[in-house]
Order: C-alpha cells, then structure tokens, then sequence
C-alpha cells in the first residue's frame, strides 16, 4: 500500500494554473457583459455642444486576468475619467 504524501504545492501550482487563470477570465468577462448590458447612457445636453458622452461609459468598461505572486487575478471594471 502506497502511503499518501501530500504536496505542500499543490495550492500554488492550482492558483498559478492555465485553468485557473481561463476560469477566473470567464467570470470576469460575464461580468463586464452584464456591466455593459445595464450600463447606463447619457442623453442629455452638455455644457460644451463639442462633446459627446453617449456610450463612452459603456465603451470603457474591461476585463482582465492578470499575475499575481499568489495566483492569478481576475477583474472587470471602467476606465472612464473622472471629472
């Protein structure tokens, strides 16, 4: 009978996966969708007739994967510039 040895790696080899990172990817992708889905748009009038607003929030939002030292990270989130 073989005696069990656990792997004292084994969470870091499972953080730092290909899989883990497609995993973590995905759900931050659906979130961006549904982000985008209920983004709201702006239709009113701005103080300057030059600038258009309509869509550029939705148009910023994001996902990403990106390396951590624990694992990997995913996120979702907006670049839109703060006024």
């Amino acid at each position: 009978m073989d005696r069990y040895v656990p792997n004292p790696n084994l969470f870091r080899e499972l953080a730092g996966s290909a899989a883990m990172r497609d995993l973590l990817l995905d759900h931050a992708e659906r979130g961006a969708g549904v982000a985008r889905a209920t983004a709201p748009t702006y239709s009113g009038p701005t103080f300057d007739p030059a600038v258009q607003r309509r869509g550029e929030y939705r148009a910023s939002i994001y996902s990403a994967a990106t390396r951590a030292p624990s694992g990997w990270r995913a996120e979702f989130g907006a670049r839109v510039a703060a006024e």
